[in-house]
């Protein structure tokens, strides 16, 4: 199963009682700026950092829409857009060096491959056998530090007894030692808690993402999607 291709959720019981939101900071920590549900550090190339990766498309990788894939038959072309598009989340990570590698190591056997039947069972297990071979050239960023342990997570008294709660979901933008460089606000759920929740996200620390080039691994810029869940204690 490939998990890490779904956002990173942690269903995390936040039991902190921190300082309720009128004490406590919601600003960037030093040395980085803000605007519009965006961070990032001082220098950072802001068109880059914050590209959209919502899709292939947003990305400039474009394919034969999945309009045109049958239900129960598929080969050629249109079978590979419809497993590279099943790997959009991989894609995100990296667009432009994924799109190579799949290209170099995937597209072409996938050409002169045809599937009948449930479609959406093949396509994804095709989806399974891709990523496997893409994982022999690139490997994805995993969290170093953790939250609630490494990093606080704080949820204000206030907040709580509000009954606010729920996911806010962030794009992070990493350097190559794994350093957060830009964080986007992609869904919030409360103007503090998605502060509260990129100012921890902005302390976090990645391995970073790694392609293969020869015999060596190289690490690489890349983007994770990060989310933080806020859940009501119970009692």
């Amino acid at each position: 199963m490939l998990m890490r291709f779904r956002p990173l959720l942690l269903m995390l019981l936040l039991m902190l009682l921190g300082c309720r939101s009128s004490s406590t900071s919601l600003e960037p920590p030093e040395g980085w700026l803000a605007a519009d549900g965006r961070w990032w550090r001082q220098g950072v190339d802001t068109t880059r950092a914050f590209r959209d990766l919502t899709s292939l498309t947003a990305m400039g990788l474009e394919g034969v829409p999945m309009a045109s894939v049958s239900r129960t038959y598929a080969a050629g072309e249109v079978l590979v857009q419809a497993v590279r598009r099943s790997l959009t989340p991989l894609f995100r990570v990296q667009p432009e060096i994924i799109d190579s590698l799949f290209d170099q190591h995937i597209a072409s056997e996938l050409a002169q491959t045809s599937i009948s039947g449930d479609l959406e069972a093949e396509v994804d297990r095709l989806r399974q056998e891709s990523y496997r071979k893409l994982q022999r050239y690139f490997r994805e960023p995993r969290p170093i530090t953790r939250l609630g342990v490494d990093v606080p997570v704080v949820y204000p008294d206030s907040l709580i007894e509000q009954d606010i709660a729920g996911k806010v979901e962030m794009q992070v933008y990493l350097d190559t030692e794994g350093y957060p460089q830009a964080i986007k606000l992609l869904k919030g759920v409360h103007p503090v808690l998605d502060r509260l929740a990129m100012q921890a996200t902005a302390q976090m620390r990645w391995q970073p993402a790694y392609v293969r080039r020869g015999a060596e691994w190289v690490a690489v810029p890349s983007w994770v999607r990060f989310n933080i869940r806020y859940q009501i204690p119970e009692g």
